[in-house]
């Protein structure tokens, strides 16, 4: 939706979101420490790096070859507005983590409001993730799930 801000390439949206992780099975090696963590990942096609708002002003002066020469003097007022596009915008935003006591954790979130600002060109898009990272004595593993991508 169009955010409340009503600014140009701003957008909004309420995002809701559970993750959650559970060990099980007979492994050989037991897991020591376990973390679930989950957030979004905001992309934009261009991002605005800041609005430029200028006047150039200065005298100017023209001279004519002709007979009888001719000589015109004035002044000149031009304004001008530019910015800085960035190629390819993309960010992870984590919203909620959570150790894990025992076999089982999980994050829910419900509401979560996220504005985009100065993003032009495609609309923005958001992806849910859930990652849960854990470690044993034998190796530290980190697993990376995925949502759906969103436009806004």
């Amino acid at each position: 939706m169009p955010a409340l801000s009503r600014g140009h390439g701003s957008y909004e949206a309420f995002l809701s979101l559970r993750g959650a992780a559970e060990i099980s099975g007979s492994g050989k090696v037991p897991v020591d420490a376990a973390v679930v963590s989950t957030g979004f990942q905001v992309s934009c096609q261009w991002q605005m790096d800041g609005v430029n708002v200028g006047i150039t002003a200065g005298p100017t002066a023209q001279m004519s070859i002709s007979y009888p020469p001719a000589v015109v003097l004035g002044a000149q007022v031009m304004p001008n507005i530019s910015t800085t596009l960035k190629n390819g915008v993309s960010v992870d935003v984590p919203f909620g983590q959570k150790a894990l006591a025992g076999p089982a954790a999980g994050v829910r979130l419900d509401g979560v409001r996220v504005e985009i600002s100065g993003c032009v060109g495609a609309r923005p898009a958001v992806r849910a993730y859930v990652r849960v990272a854990m470690t044993t004595k034998a190796n530290d593993n980190t697993f990376n799930l995925y949502g759906k991508p969103h436009l806004l």
